[in-house]
């Protein structure tokens, strides 16, 4: 017998061809709770030991009526502290997914989980130079759906699509029970993965759904 799934849980990951070579029988079912962080960074204005910008910022509030300059050399205005955007981080999160056996371990358990870990890893050619797993910055900039060795990855979880990732942690575990053969009957792997892209409100957007209309993606 087997249980149905409910939707929201079931998580896949695909490139612009289809499903990543290897995952296409494998059942993913989200283990936890979801968390995703965004995060940007902010600076103040400017540091007070800087004359020139000192300079121009008092000219700015005495033209707005701030007659009042600060005291002393090495005084400086409250508006000094003000802070401006530096710069925003790609979205990333950690999940951990489960996988069972319905009918093959190895088709739907050993082969979907190592598919996914080799994401995170480098691959060795014969002269023993490293090639990275993740998108070269020509790629980037050209809209090209070839990144590094990979295509692009896309994270399906329910209805949410994170577009364009890249993994950089795979931790697998295996069941000690196994089939016949001698393949793990389930597993977890607990995969991080971050956007190649900085987050903004349209890369929510496109993850959650417009804010009148949530979830349809």
């Amino acid at each position: 017998m087997i249980i149905p799934i409910p939707q929201g849980k079931v998580v896949s990951f695909q490139s612009d061809g289809g499903p990543i070579k290897g995952t296409e029988n494998a059942r993913m079912i989200l283990n936890e709770d979801l968390t995703l962080n965004f995060s940007s960074s902010y600076s103040k204005l400017s540091n007070a030991s800087s004359p020139t910008v000192f300079k121009a910022l008092g000219g700015v509030l005495s033209s707005l009526g701030s007659t009042k300059v600060a005291g002393m050399v090495g005084g400086e205005y409250k508006q000094m502290g003000f802070q401006t955007w530096t710069g925003t981080e790609p979205l990333s999160t950690s999940i951990s997914l489960k996988f069972a056996m319905k009918h093959d371990a190895e088709s739907e358990v050993v082969n979907p989980m190592i598919a996914l870990t080799r994401l995170c890893l480098p691959q060795e050619t014969d002269g023993g130079a490293m090639i990275g797993p993740g998108p070269s910055v020509l790629s980037a900039f050209e809209g090209s759906s070839q990144m590094g060795q990979q295509q692009n990855i896309h994270c399906y979880i329910g209805n949410m699509r994170i577009s364009n990732i890249v993994l950089t942690r795979a931790i697998p575990t295996f069941s000690r029970n196994t089939d016949q053969f001698g393949f793990p009957i389930w597993g977890v792997l607990e995969v991080s993965f971050t956007t190649i892209f900085s987050a903004s409100v349209q890369m929510l957007d496109s993850i959650m759904g417009e804010p009148n209309n949530a979830f349809k993606i």
